[in-house]
């Protein structure tokens, strides 16, 4: 009765002191997950799959956890149930804001809050500073040792211009190393035209020549890319923090950019938004650069749009036509590789000149009690003034009948069942490419021919019941060879150059995180064992296709291209046509926030183990054939090696 009362007092204060904004709240939160786990114990209604969502949205689900985390059946393990409250509330602590009129000073984010009016519209501002980063070392059993670290300095403002409008921008400057390993060049191919047309000055027929052998029986004239690893951080972990470039200390002047932080760097960025809601948020609109997850199923795990995925400036809309039925669309302006030191001598000239993007994507959701659809489609185009793919009504693959076949052009659907209480299983696609839609055909070439390009995804999550907001959560995932990639094009309207139209953004895949011609098993328990702490043990295993070295497999790297001539034939065997790296990764994680003690500080640590090595096939590349596994201190050599990495927040909400 007591615990009744305390909820009741506390939503009634929250509400008339406190005030939400319309403004995002990033995806890499951690109250993403706190959200899907109620939902899934039906402690909420159904969360939109259009990522990120604003504190308005997020501290209305709070909310309604609230109100449900006094049932009864939390009685059974009263430490569950405190917990689990006391999580909750302290989300919804970070998330308020303080609306009575005048300044407000806040230590414990180096800020200040004003409110008062413009005219007869409310108006606020709030200004805050923290610092964020990572030490992270990763120490290999082949006496190898790779330490790096970001250090930044983020400078925050928002607010509020009545009410339905917010905005928030966030620059950050800071020091930087992450050293990569080179592991050798991968053959992505070569132009598919006879010349190279708009430039007069310089003759690049070499790259245009036929993809052929000399008389020594190797490959002439073939494009090519360096290969990396990051040693430093747990593999397929890492997404750059840093904007377009950086600094290398010693070397800070106006013609000193560099591409990577290998050694010590200063390094810069910034994020920014405006977004509206209207109509009690059943229609929303954004222009912004920030970071984005649609489709996902469960957190980080999208086909189409990543939680890793880089930020990019684009324009938004969702319409939330009723309780079961939204439509949302996208359309931004991608960002440039800057990855000069990567593509080497693959482009003539500078990443800018061959990559000069927009993406679009739509969909529609359809949500019910148990079942979850949502279907839609994408295009990677180049900067033209077509509006339609803007228009999330008109589908994008129809768009292209009509203006002709210049684009990248992908679909997608998403299954999910649940079951309140119980847990969740879903089914995911993403459809790159697909040479014919007999469904005989498709059932017989799907898995043989490199023409099928797709990815796909199954996986459970299910609630544990014995401790606070515990989960224990499994997919497979699996990315054919030359999904998200997409061969350079030329002759397109307004471009007289060849561009390439890969579903990247930065260097980086806008849909999973995994390279083509790769799968993935992950498992991962997640818990949160008092309101300021969560704890989690995740295990992966991590097939993909060489990019490097003498045994290396076509269609396995996000610079992949098919070869015009014999693409309709080419055949894929995974595992069994080449040189296939295999790795293992488990990973002990863990985070605490110190404010209990009045230290504005949240530490995050990771111990992760990795081994890898690989496996070959006896027969020819390109040839089906068993595999076994080797190690060649060249190129395949097994690696094993610890991680530790150590995250930080200063003065942050």
């Amino acid at each position: 009765m007591k615990k009744n009362l305390f909820v009741l007092v506390a939503l009634l204060f929250c509400s008339k002191v406190f005030s939400q904004t319309n403004s995002t709240v990033a995806v890499s939160d951690e109250v993403y997950q706190i959200l899907s786990n109620a939902e899934m114990r039906g402690l909420c209604s159904t969360l939109a799959t259009v990522r990120p969502y604003t504190e308005k949205y997020i501290l209305a689900k709070l909310d309604e956890i609230l109100t449900n985390l006094e049932n009864s059946e939390n009685a059974k393990n009263p430490y569950k149930s405190k917990t689990e409250y006391e999580v909750v509330m302290r989300e919804k602590e970070r998330f308020v804001r303080d609306t009575e009129k005048g300044f407000k000073s806040d230590w414990r984010t180096l800020g200040f809050r004003v409110d008062g009016d413009w005219g007869k519209i409310p108006v606020s501002l709030e200004l805050n500073n923290s610092i964020s980063g990572f030490i992270s070392d990763g120490l290999y059993l082949q006496n190898d040792n790779y330490f790096g670290y970001e250090i930044f300095d983020n400078l925050n403002f928002k607010g509020d211009i009545g009410k339905y409008v917010s905005y928030s921008a966030s620059g950050y400057i800071g020091f930087t190393k992450i050293p990569l390993e080179k592991m050798g060049t991968y053959d992505i191919g070569y132009w598919w035209y006879d010349e190279v047309p708009g430039d007069e000055k310089n003759d690049y027929t070499d790259f245009a020549a036929p993809f052929e052998k000399n008389d020594a029986g190797v490959y002439e004239n073939i494009r090519r890319v360096n290969s990396f690893r990051n040693r430093t951080y747990l593999p397929y972990a890492f997404s750059k923090y840093w904007g377009g470039n950086v600094w290398h200390l010693g070397n800070i002047n106006a013609g000193g950019l560099e591409d990577w932080c290998g050694v010590d760097s200063l390094s810069f960025g910034m994020h920014a938004e405006i977004h509206a809601s209207f109509f009690d948020n059943r229609l929303e609109l954004g222009l912004s650069r920030i970071r984005r997850e649609w489709a996902a199923m469960d957190e980080g795990a999208s086909l189409i749009m990543n939680a890793k995925a880089r930020p990019f400036f684009a324009f938004d809309t969702s319409i939330h036509l009723f309780s079961f039925l939204s439509l949302s669309g996208l359309t931004g302006f991608l960002e440039f590789p800057n990855q000069n030191f990567i593509n080497g001598d693959a482009w003539p000239k500078d990443d800018s000149y061959y990559f000069q993007n927009v993406f679009s994507i739509g969909q529609l959701d359809l949500d019910f009690k148990y079942v979850h659809f949502d279907f839609g489609s994408t295009v990677v185009w180049p900067r033209r003034t077509d509006l339609t793919y803007s228009m999330p009504l008109i589908d994008k693959v129809m768009h292209q009948d009509v203006i002709g076949d210049y684009d990248n052009l992908a679909l997608f659907f998403d299954l999910k069942f649940r079951y309140p209480k119980i847990g969740s299983l879903w089914f995911s696609f993403y459809l790159d490419e697909m040479p014919e839609l007999n469904p005989v055909t498709v059932a017989k070439n799907m898995f043989s021919l490199d023409r099928y390009m797709f990815a796909l995804q199954a996986g459970t999550k299910v609630n544990l019941p014995f401790l606070p907001f515990a989960t224990l959560s499994f997919r497979y995932t699996k990315i054919e060879p030359y999904c998200y990639t997409h061969h350079s094009i030329n002759y397109t309207p307004w471009y007289a150059h060849y561009l390439s139209e890969s579903y990247v953004n930065n260097g980086e895949s806008l849909g999973y995180y995994l390279p083509p011609n790769s799968d993935e098993f992950f498992v991962r328990l997640e818990t949160h064992p008092s309101k300021f702490s969560m704890a989690a043990l995740q295990y992966q295993l991590v097939r993909h296709g060489a990019d490097f070295g003498p045994r290396q497999v076509d269609g396995s790297s996000l610079y992949s291209e098919l070869p015009p001539g014999a693409r309709s034939s080419m055949k894929k065997y995974f595992l069994k046509d080449g040189a296939y790296e295999w790795t293992n990764i488990v990973a002990l994680q863990g985070s605490y926030d110190f404010k209990q003690f009045t230290v504005p500080v949240t530490l995050s640590c990771t111990l992760g183990f990795v081994h890898t090595f690989y496996t070959d096939t006896d027969s020819e590349l390109g040839e089906k054939g068993s595999y076994h596994k080797i190690d060649d201190d060249k190129y395949y050599k097994k690696t094993n090696g610890f991680i530790f990495t150590l995250g930080f927040t200063l003065f942050g909400r």
